[in-house]
């Protein structure tokens, strides 16, 4: 969900170890606007209080650990092996206008696999952005699968 099976490129890498730099010299600020950067831009104006909740929460955190997970980003490794050779059903959910991710590398990603995607319209927050859409997608997934 929200997420890719290729590893950074290069940009990327260079963005996150600016993100960690960031986030060590003031995580406050860099959850404040890195957040809401995670909605679409519509969004970001219609989910004002979703928005304002999800960067309380995020303020919550440590630093480390968001380090660690940027840092864990960065080394992701290629996973797209697992999307051709899978034997089991899997299921891609994918927002359209998703800041942080682009669109045409994950269609790219599932071409010639057996992946069921569920595209919306929104950005990298599906669970907020596509609540009711999102928990029907996956009733209807693991009725079918399972």
């Amino acid at each position: 969900m929200n997420s890719s099976a290729l590893p950074d490129s290069d940009e990327k890498v260079k963005n996150r170890n600016r993100a960690i730099k960031a986030v060590k010299e003031n995580y406050k600020t860099f959850v404040k606007v890195a957040v809401p950067m995670l909605f679409s831009e519509e969004n970001r104006t219609n989910l004002k209080s979703e928005v304002k909740e999800v960067t309380a929460e995020a303020l919550k955190l440590k630093p480390q650990g968001i380090i660690a997970a940027l840092e864990g980003m960065k080394v992701r490794k290629d996973q797209t092996k697992i999307l051709h050779d899978a034997n089991f059903p899997m299921q891609m959910i994918i927002g359209k206008q998703d800041p942080a991710l682009d669109y045409n590398s994950l269609i790219e990603q599932i071409k010639n696999t057996h992946v069921e995607v569920v595209e919306f319209e929104d950005g990298h927050m599906s669970h907020i952005e596509n609540t009711t859409e999102l928990i029907e997608a996956f009733k209807t997934f693991l009725k079918r699968c399972f």
